[in-house]
């Protein structure tokens, strides 16, 4: 909730999702107003962290798109779900990703990605270290 309050400050209005591990949805949040395409582009933005900063050792889909567009058409790009828009990241327990969170509908992916790590940062010293 802390993701979406601070794109609201901001008159942002997004959907946050969060994946565990398997990429399954925990939980999904959208915003008054947030479009509708925000709630599939949340999801494949947090499936994205988690799936792919786990092989690659990225924690956000912005540093996972720098590092896989500069790759030739071998790399995972065209997988369902996949979305190298910035505004997913990682949730860890000390060095373990456990989670991942995304978020959508702001005018560009670096607020969403702002956003993302508000929320991150507001529940992190709760997790296991």
């Amino acid at each position: 909730m802390e993701a979406i309050a601070v794109c609201k400050q901001s008159d942002y209005q997004v959907t946050v999702t969060i994946v565990d591990k398997a990429g399954q949805r925990q939980f999904v949040a959208k915003g008054d107003n947030a479009p509708t395409h925000t709630l599939d582009n949340s999801f494949n933005k947090a499936y994205t962290a988690v799936s792919l900063g786990t092989v690659y050792n990225k924690d956000t889909t912005s540093e996972l798109a720098t590092l896989l567009l500069s790759k030739s058409p071998s790399s995972p790009l065209n997988l369902p779900g996949i979305s190298l828009s910035a505004g997913g990241m990682t949730i860890k327990a000390g060095n373990e990703i456990i989670a991942g969170i995304g978020v959508s509908g702001s005018p560009g992916g670096q607020f969403d990605e702002a956003c993302a790590k508000a929320g991150v940062e507001k529940i992190i010293d709760r997790l296991p270290r």
